[in-house]
């Protein structure tokens, strides 16, 4: 009994290592591929299209596809936005001006961003422990990044504020499905409409803007594009068995 409980302690811990470590992954990979000469497109078309046929994959396996109704793909447009495309294209944006590591410590204070619009839309309760935590973390984030900032190879304070963007995207995405989460759709089933969604957004951009060089040759940048779609859908998975471990009663979403 003892190491069962052990085992089941250890594991969401286990669980925060390896979506930090993915997490700061992720940023070095966008950085690679950015400067393998593709197309901000092309990166981003390939790289969500990847997690949506993967997460299609996933929904034919657990036989619950994701629902389609006009208020369903409402929902899913405005998580594709702010959750997938606005923040990869600002990433996209600024990786080439800013060091992979800085760009993740701004990321980092997604959970800030997050805690601020819970107040302002009144879908979280917010009390001192939380708001502690939180703030003693980006107090943590800043004494790193304000060094750099200052340095003789200072990253330009528009790249800087730009960045700020991605946190703030990520913070609308994640109240935006707290407060309006479609009744009857999983976590499962919600991630592969929006990664759907986000796709058939690309592909209709991409025939106006498709770059036939993109996929012409395979180098770096495919590589690293393919490996960036493997780890969104392994931390898709990650953060479901997280949120099953550290959540003691039933997910109201399931």
């Amino acid at each position: 009994m003892l190491t069962m409980i052990s085992s089941a302690g250890l594991r969401p811990l286990l669980y925060l290592l390896f979506l930090g470590t993915s997490w700061g992954l992720y940023f070095s990979l966008i950085k690679i591929a950015a400067s393998s000469g593709i197309s901000y497109v092309g990166i981003l078309t390939l790289t969500t299209v990847g997690v949506g046929i993967g997460m299609s994959g996933i929904a034919l396996v657990r036989g619950r596809k994701p629902l389609f109704t006009p208020r369903h793909c409402i929902f899913y447009l405005v998580c594709a936005l702010s959750g997938y495309l606005v923040p990869m294209i600002i990433e996209l944006w600024v990786i080439t001006h800013m060091p992979a590591g800085l760009l993740t410590l701004i990321v980092s204070i997604s959970p800030l961003a997050t805690l601020l619009f819970a107040w302002m839309m009144k879908t979280d309760l917010i009390n001192l422990p939380r708001v502690s935590g939180i703030l003693l973390g980006a107090f943590a984030v800043f004494v790193i990044l304000l060094p750099d900032a200052h340095s003789s190879e200072a990253v330009a304070w528009r790249w800087l504020l730009l960045a700020v963007a991605v946190p703030a995207s990520y913070a609308i995405h994640h109240n935006f499905t707290a407060r309006y989460w479609p009744e009857g759709s999983d976590s499962y089933q919600v991630a592969c409409g929006e990664a759907i969604v986000a796709s058939l957004l690309l592909i209709g951009v991409s025939m106006f803007h498709w770059q036939w060089e993109d996929v012409q040759s395979w180098n770096e940048g495919h590589s690293v594009i393919v490996f960036m779609a493997l780890i969104s859908l392994i931390d898709i998975y990650v953060v479901q068995r997280l949120a099953a471990d550290c959540v003691a009663v039933p997910d109201r979403r399931s």
